[in-house]
């Protein structure tokens, strides 16, 4: 049952420092540290993932720092749910065991701001496209009105 952080190194990446010393606080073993040159394959991102025992806790400085869209972040959570591993994201405040980060609910978490400017604004641009189709992508209904399917 090991503790391991994890950071992808991202350009302008403000906070890497802290959040190696928070993860280095709270018991990592080991902060894995990948570096931009491998941001498309994220090798030691993958071997992580495959590494990681029942009990284990993985700590991610934020999701959007981890993960490379909805799709990865729902294979992460399964995985770790599948392995029975903690999942703890420092800047999301989230805790899957809910020990850490009491005062963040999920209706907190679902109803953060989403908005293109806000806090989550790169799952804003995941979404928005669908949600904002241009004219030609709309469906229009038997009595003329414009919808999106949903």
């Amino acid at each position: 049952m090991a503790k391991v952080g994890y950071i992808f190194k991202a350009n302008h990446y403000d906070s890497y420092e802290a959040d190696k010393e928070w993860m280095l606080k709270f018991g990592c073993v080991q902060v894995i540290e990948e570096e931009t040159d491998h941001e498309l394959m994220r090798p030691q991102w993958k071997q992580l993932m495959n590494a990681l025992d029942r009990g284990d806790e993985l700590v991610v400085s934020k999701f959007s720092n981890a993960v490379r869209g909805v799709r990865e972040l729902a294979v992460c959570i399964e995985m770790c749910r599948i392995k029975v591993v903690r999942l703890i994201s420092i800047h999301d405040r989230i805790d899957s065991r809910n020990e850490l980060f009491k005062e963040t609910t999920a209706a907190e978490v679902l109803e953060n701001d989403w908005s293109p400017s806000g806090r989550n604004s790169r799952i804003a641009e995941i979404f928005q496209p669908y949600h904002a189709a241009p004219k030609e992508h709309q469906i229009s209904g038997q009595d003329g009105e414009d919808f999106i399917p949903d």
